[in-house]
C-alpha cells in the first residue's frame, strides 16, 4: 500500500525507522505506566527489557 508514491525510498525508509523508533517508545512508556510486561515500572525499560518470560 502505497499512500505517498510520489516520495522517495530513502524518505520513506527514514519515516519508516522514525515510526517504528516512536512506536516502540511509545509500547515501553505504556508497559512502564501500567507496571505490566517485562518492563515492570522501568520508566524506560531497558533493565528488564532482556528478560522476556
Amino acid at each position: 500500500m502505497d499512500v505517498h508514491p510520489y516520495r522517495s525510498e530513502s524518505n520513506k525508509t527514514i519515516e519508516g525507522l522514525l515510526g517504528g523508533t516512536l512506536a516502540t517508545v511509545g509500547v515501553g512508556v505504556l508497559l512502564a505506566v501500567f507496571d505490566v510486561g517485562p518492563f515492570d515500572g522501568d520508566p524506560f525499560g531497558f533493565s528488564n527489557a532482556f528478560y522476556w518470560e
